[in-house]
């Protein structure tokens, strides 16, 4: 699953000159624990602080990214810790604040916003710049705004070399100043931009391999090992434990049964923000540590084969089930028959999309077509059929690790 901070083009084209922040798991919570002082229901000693540790990573990069004038940073981190793509908030993708988005594309590219931004409709250059016109010189005026197409072309042209020419320019757009200066524009603008930055950036979440639901029925065949409860009943007393920091809207939905904020199936469909979920529909790890499997086999499979259906209809239900839900973010998934847990790589698995002429993507091709929306696939849910076709057997992706 490290592709998405794979620094090599070549298997990361979409994300690999994106900032990239590695968040250590240690607490053991799934970076939802709000410990601050550890009681008798952590044992004197257990600091579950996960979840204010990830808070204060976000609060952090908050001001990082406005005072390097990047715009995207992605944080990655372990699996069923829910990590999380990172984005300028929307009302900052603005004309305003394009400034602030000059880093996207490689720094050692050579700088092409000129020829690719500063034109007019009719394609000639705006600025100081001169030409003879009737034997005089003309001056061709600023524009009030640029168009949206070239706000496309600045957010994916511009390198590090542009930033003080762009943020000078831009500012000036947004604000409607004519002069040569832009200080006291930049000034005034950067109040809006804070006040815009200061709301949660945390746009979308992208959970690897950490799409939990009410896994309450354990295997109890030939061979079953020791497990850890992850039904809904169970993550009541986790919920005391860990002093779980849990989704506000769902909170407010569930009332009593609040503290199953903690399992994807009853969180996701109350998210605000854009969820896409990256997950194996036979979980090795999950059903070993969560359901006592302890391995694929001839005594298992039957049980493998249930355990997948349900992780299936979850992931229809509260992911798929919310696509295009008023008010709320948008949903994707890719999801492969394997038994495995986090072996995502760029060269397996595939899953192939039939509706788009069998044409086949990784788990960050998925996401990076669902996060541009270039269509590219005919739904933003690439999942297999594992388990439809028989009672005994998992009907595996051939591209499994």
């Amino acid at each position: 699953m490290s592709q998405f901070t794979d620094a090599d083009p070549a298997h990361n084209p979409d994300f690999w000159s994106w900032n990239h922040v590695f968040v250590m798991y240690c607490t053991g919570d799934l970076h939802m624990g709000g410990v601050t002082e550890p009681g008798p229901d952590q044992w004197g000693w257990a600091y579950f602080s996960g979840g204010l540790i990830l808070d204060a990573v976000v609060d952090h990069l908050k001001v990082i990214l406005i005072r390097s004038s990047d715009g995207t940073a992605l944080i990655h981190s372990h699996a069923g810790a829910a990590p999380c793509t990172l984005e300028l908030p929307t009302c900052v993708r603005s004309d305003r604040a394009l400034a602030f988005l000059c880093c996207l594309q490689d720094p050692l590219r050579p700088c092409r916003w000129q020829q690719h931004s500063r034109r007019s409709d009719r394609g000639h250059l705006v600025g100081r710049q001169r030409r003879r016109h009737r034997g005089r010189r003309v001056r061709r005026p600023h524009r009030t705004r640029p168009s949206d197409r070239e706000s496309g072309a600045w957010l994916h042209q511009s390198s590090h070399a542009c930033v003080p020419l762009l943020m000078c320019d831009l500012v000036r757009f947004s604000c409607g100043s004519r002069s040569n200066s832009c200080g006291a524009c930049v000034n005034s603008c950067a109040l809006q931009l804070r006040s815009c930055l200061a709301a949660a950036v945390c746009q979308a979440g992208a959970p690897i391999a950490g799409f939990y639901w009410d896994n309450a029925e354990p295997y109890t065949g030939p061979g079953a090992a020791s497990y850890i409860p992850f039904g809904v009943d169970a993550w009541a007393d986790y919920r005391t434990m860990y002093q779980l920091l849990l989704p506000t809207n769902c909170v407010a939905a569930l009332g009593d049964l609040a503290h199953a904020c903690a399992l994807g199936n009853f969180s996701v469909p109350f998210a605000s923000s854009d969820v896409f979920v990256i997950e194996m529909l036979t979980d090795s790890v999950q059903l070993s540590l969560h359901s006592g499997v302890p391995a694929y086999n001839s005594d298992t499979s039957a049980y493998v084969v249930a355990w997948g259906r349900t992780m299936t209809s979850a992931l229809h239900q509260s992911v798929v089930g919310k696509a295009n839900t008023t008010g709320l973010g948008r949903t994707g998934a890719f999801a492969a028959s394997c038994f495995s847990h986090t072996s995502f790589y760029y060269s397996k698995p595939f899953i192939a999309d039939p509706a788009a002429g069998g044409q086949t993507a990784n788990f960050v091709a998925a996401f990076a077509d669902w996060w541009y929306g270039r269509g590219l696939f005919s739904t933003a849910y690439l999942m297999d059929s594992c388990c439809a076709a028989s009672d005994t057997d998992v009907d595996f992706n051939p591209t499994c690790p």
